[in-house]
């Protein structure tokens, strides 16, 4: 009896060390870590799979955000120092195993409270973007209101009453000046909403018109012209394109084809013209996208 519980028990443990281990072999790998400071701090996680899960929570009292990557192993990844570090500044990762499940936990030190909130990536779903919010200052100092001054009052003798037979002479109005009270308010800092960037994903083009099409809201990005020859350059930034072309033909409008460029923070937009001056243009938002529209004359607000 003794024998069969000691092979059973045996067969038990060999089961479980092989689910553990094929759980291990399931599991992704995370491969790098990107950090993005100035209007819109974030953190970017990339992986080799898309994580089955993902959940971040803050810890104020130690000024840190947690987020953590089921099923993914956080591989040879060293810890990140952002070059802006006006609040992100430190990323360091760990492996956790809960309920059986291996995860990456990243932690993210900061330099002062915020909110915290991730999304995946619009398109490639192996890429995880960690956005922080500022959160105001507690207990910044207010000023304090400017008194306010009251008006004195002052008793009005009446002027004598004029000779008989002669009239009062005319008096010049006088001018009465009131005297307002100013009040200075403390400006509360303005913080910018942000989400991940754009992906270009088409180009199109019609009778009066050429269409950059994007899987979000392209809110951020300016243009500039060049010439000989004439060219218009647009930059989303921060930005991205899932397209497989790196040129697309135009032959309209005298523009002849459009090039796209990738840069680590953003993508680039170029328009090469027939001639050596751009033609007249007008850049819209419209949707999830930018229109450029063409004509004799552009009309107000051109980019």
């Amino acid at each position: 009896m003794g024998h069969v519980r000691t092979v059973c028990t045996a067969i038990l443990l060999f089961m479980f060390t092989l689910t553990a281990v094929q759980a291990a072999s399931a599991a992704g790998t995370l491969k790098e870590i990107k950090t993005g400071g100035g209007a819109s701090p974030r953190v970017e996680f990339v992986t080799d799979r898309q994580p089955t899960e993902v959940s971040c929570y803050t810890m104020p009292q130690l000024r840190r955000a947690m987020v953590d990557l089921y099923d993914i192993e956080p591989g040879n990844i060293a810890p990140v120092v952002p070059a802006d570090t006006s609040l992100i500044k430190r990323v360091t990762v760990e492996r956790r195993t809960i309920n059986g499940r291996v995860l990456s936990r990243a932690i993210i030190d900061l330099a002062r409270d915020a909110e915290i909130s991730v999304a995946p990536h619009p398109v490639e779903k192996t890429r995880v973007f960690a956005m922080l919010k500022p959160l105001p200052v507690a207990g910044a100092a207010v000023a304090p209101p400017a008194p306010v001054k009251k008006e004195s009052k002052k008793t009005v003798t009446p002027p004598p009453l004029p000779a008989a037979g002669k009239a009062p002479a005319a008096k010049a109005p006088e001018s009465k000046t009131t005297e307002k009270s100013s009040v200075k308010q403390a400006l509360q800092p303005v913080v910018p909403s942000f989400g991940p960037p754009p992906v270009v994903s088409d180009v199109r083009s019609s009778k009066e018109s050429i269409e950059i099409v994007a899987q979000t809201a392209i809110e951020r990005f300016t243009t500039f012209t060049l010439t000989n020859p004439g060219r218009l350059v647009i930059d989303i930034a921060p930005g991205e394109s899932s397209m497989a072309a790196k040129e697309v033909a135009i032959n309209r409008f005298g523009v002849r084809k459009l090039r796209v460029g990738r840069y680590p923070d953003k993508v680039r937009l170029v328009l090469d013209a027939d001639r050596a001056v751009f033609p007249v243009h007008a850049l819209q938002r419209v949707g999830s996208g930018l229109k450029i529209v063409f004509g004799p004359v552009a009309p107000a607000g051109r980019k």
